[in-house]
């Protein structure tokens, strides 16, 4: 009953995320599900899950994927798959659910079928296939001086430390005759220097490697040093194409054996452009072979000790289409380099795909200078080197196609970042932070961005707080005072490719809180809170309550009759009785600080003081009067009340030449004025009254 009623409840949640996609969210779980964010973000699973239990009866669906993310890198499987269950169940699932949920559910093989089935048949969000027509000034891209009026492609840098580099060209002699339509390539070597571009000497390759057919491309095992190539078998298709298979041979052998066949070719089919990956355990190919999605598809197989193993793999809907696929790069594990002619003008263009999950790509079309209005293959990027290469048969070549090369240095930019933090609350940042906006502008600009790794370092720190940012553009930061107005810090973004220039993030202050705390009073020698004043302390509790950062001091004072002693008692009574009645009503009782001050605060209590009496009278008519007669504002006197009289006094004077300063001007309206010791014990009930209160005020 209680797994059904969280999957009721999440989906009444998903539906009220539809219906109103900001302000479903509790106030109170707001800060719950920033710390879950943070946290899953910067891989502290144990706490993001302690965070997301917090919130699951509120998990919008990125919540409950990160929530399930977090339950399976703990090795809890079984709970992932009962919070993702809701989601894949709704409306709000994506393919990337789907494939994830089948994979949290291996003992129930025919559902997680029936999911990857579902998700086989979407197609996957985020693609972007537009050409960006915009030049990329990053790079600069170097026409090679031994490219000719014919065609040399398919470049390879075998030996980056050497800058042995092997392409294709036009087959120089032929040494017998050959019933083909195709165009026979040969492979030639020649060594570059990295910096400037330069080529030595070109020579054809081994003449006992090099067949009367097609040699190359080719692609070297950076592990075992196996080399795998494009090769010609000994048959020519029906169409009178020569049947192009790829071949394998151990580097160090090459003049001493021939290369061999591997065993996954077919008769009558294409196999070729291999391309090893870089921890050397899988192959990538391109092939016409029955099966695919029309024309040449890219394929992969694992490869164990210089064997093909397992079962072929077809890379899928994503990159495959009904044209053609051809030249792969692996350049790690999840990004992968091709060129497609699934185009309008059936021009090859250089692709980008990065692997999202299972068998399935994020694809990016790169822009100029690497494409142009010709067709535009074989790219390939050394990252021990960064350096690049492809091939292209461009307008502004030296002929058919030539081989570029290029410095991989991506341009390392940021944006300037706002952020609101609110008062002295902390302001969490786990997605969306500032790496997170850095990188979103650079791909845009750039694709190539994503294979590289990106990190940030804190250059200027704040100057009103303190700060935690991590290497991930996730950050912390609580300011040192709620009347902070607003605070900074600067960044860089850093890789292995460049550094940025320094990036400002602004954090502006929201907690704009201009509400008026009354304070209340008490009766003489009473430390109960009179019906009176709870309506103003129910104020403090609404603001306390809708304000989570809010915290503040309650200070108590008396009148200055009774002892000393006394008095600072009755304060803390009073002090004690305001706190009981706010703590309870509210959350974090800590937010909440109390000081008792006694008398110690009554204005001239510290010593003896001076007034000036005008008039005496034995009765509160007379005084009225007089007051009425005078002029006289009431709060510029005071009324103070003896046993058988009233004295109205004008005036308070810390000494007595402070008082004969004011008394020769008041002797003018007033003939029977004269100066007089004051006690703070007799002065009025009206002072006193002031002085027997409770006030608050705001506090970092």
């Amino acid at each position: 009953m209680r797994y059904k009623l969280l999957t009721i409840s999440i989906l009444i949640v998903f539906f009220t995320y539809g219906q109103k996609k900001s302000g479903f969210i509790k106030n109170e779980n707001s800060k719950n599900i920033k710390w879950a964010e943070y946290y899953s973000v910067n891989k502290n699973y144990s706490k993001a899950i302690e965070y997301f239990m917090k919130i699951k009866d509120s998990l919008t669906p990125i919540h409950t994927r990160l929530y399930s993310d977090a339950l399976k890198n703990l090795n809890d499987p079984k709970t992932a798959s009962k919070i993702m269950d809701p989601l894949v169940k709704s409306n709000y699932a994506n393919i990337t659910d789907y494939y994830k949920y089948a994979s949290l559910i291996p003992d129930n093989n025919k559902l997680a079928q029936e999911y990857i089935n579902k998700a086989n048949k979407l197609p996957l969000e985020g693609s972007n296939f537009s050409k960006i027509k915009k030049s990329n000034s990053s790079y600069n891209i170097n026409n090679l001086n031994f490219n000719t009026e014919k065609s040399e492609f398919a470049s390879s840098l075998i030996d980056p430390s050497s800058g042995l580099l092997f392409f294709l060209g036009n087959q120089g002699k032929i040494t017998k005759k050959i019933n083909s339509n195709s165009q026979i390539y040969n492979l030639f070597k020649t060594n570059i220097n990295l910096n400037t571009f330069d080529t030595g000497p070109i020579e054809e390759f081994n003449s006992r490697f090099n067949s009367v057919y097609q040699d190359g491309p080719i692609s070297l095992n950076p592990v075992s040093k196996m080399l795998y190539l494009t090769r010609t078998s000994d048959r020519i298709k029906n169409n009178k194409n020569i049947q192009l298979d790829i071949f394998q041979i151990p580097f160090k052998n090459i003049g001493k054996q021939l290369p061999v066949p591997v065993e996954f070719n077919i008769d009558g089919y294409t196999t070729f452009h291999p391309s090893v990956s870089q921890d050397g355990q899988t192959l990538y190919f391109s092939s016409d072979r029955p099966g695919g999605y029309g024309g040449m598809d890219i394929y992969s197989i694992k490869i164990n000790n210089d064997k093909a193993v397992g079962q072929i793999k077809n890379l899928g809907p994503d990159i495959n289409t009904e044209n053609d696929e051809v030249f792969p790069f692996s350049f790690s594990k999840n990004i992968l380099f091709y060129s497609s002619n699934n185009n309008q003008e059936n021009k090859f263009n250089i692709l980008m795909a990065s692997n999202e999950v299972f068998n399935r790509w994020k694809i990016n079309i790169l822009g100029e200078p690497f494409n142009s209005n010709g067709d535009d293959t074989s790219f390939s990027i050394e990252k021990k080197v960064s350096t690049g290469f492809f091939s292209s048969n461009r307008d502004e070549g030296k002929g058919d196609d030539d081989v570029y090369a290029f410095k991989f240095t991506p341009d390392i930019v940021g944006k300037e970042d706002f952020y609101v933090f609110k008062g002295t609350d902390t302001l969490i940042v786990g997605m969306k932070n500032i790496l997170d906006n850095d990188v979103e502008k650079m791909i845009y600009e750039d694709p190539l961005i994503k294979i590289i790794p990106l990190k940030v370092r804190l250059v200027d720190n704040v100057k009103s707080g303190k700060l935690i940012l991590n290497q991930n553009g996730s950050f912390l930061y609580k300011s040192n005072s709620f009347k902070t107005e607003k605070d900074s810090f600067s960044y860089k973004v850093v890789s292995d490719y460049g550094t940025s220039e320094k990036i400002n993030v602004i954090l502006k202050n929201n907690f704009k809180y201009n509400k008026v705390f009354r304070p209340i009073y008490f009766d003489y020698n009473k430390s109960d809170i009179q019906a009176q004043f709870k309506p103003r302390l129910d104020s403090i509790v609404e603001s306390l309550n809708n304000n989570p950062n809010l915290k503040i001091e309650i200070s108590s004072f008396a009148d200055c009759r009774g002892t000393e002693e006394y008095n600072l008692i009755l304060t803390q009574e009073r002090n004690k009785e305001i706190i009981d009645y706010i703590k309870s009503r509210i959350e974090d009782k800590n937010r909440v600080q109390g000081k008792a001050y006694g008398e110690s605060k009554v204005e001239g209590n510290s010593g003896l003081r001076y007034t000036i009496i005008v008039g005496i009278f034995d009765n509160e008519t007379s005084v009225n009067n007089f007051v009425n007669e005078n002029n006289l504002e009431k709060d510029e006197i005071e009324i103070i009340r003896l046993k058988n009289y009233f004295q109205v006094i004008l005036g308070n004077f810390s000494s007595y030449i402070d008082a004969e300063k004011s008394f020769s001007k008041i002797k003018k309206q007033f003939i029977n004025a004269k100066i007089t010791k004051l006690r703070c014990k007799n002065r009025s009930e009206t002072f006193h009254r002031k002085n027997r209160k409770t006030t608050f005020k705001l506090i970092d």
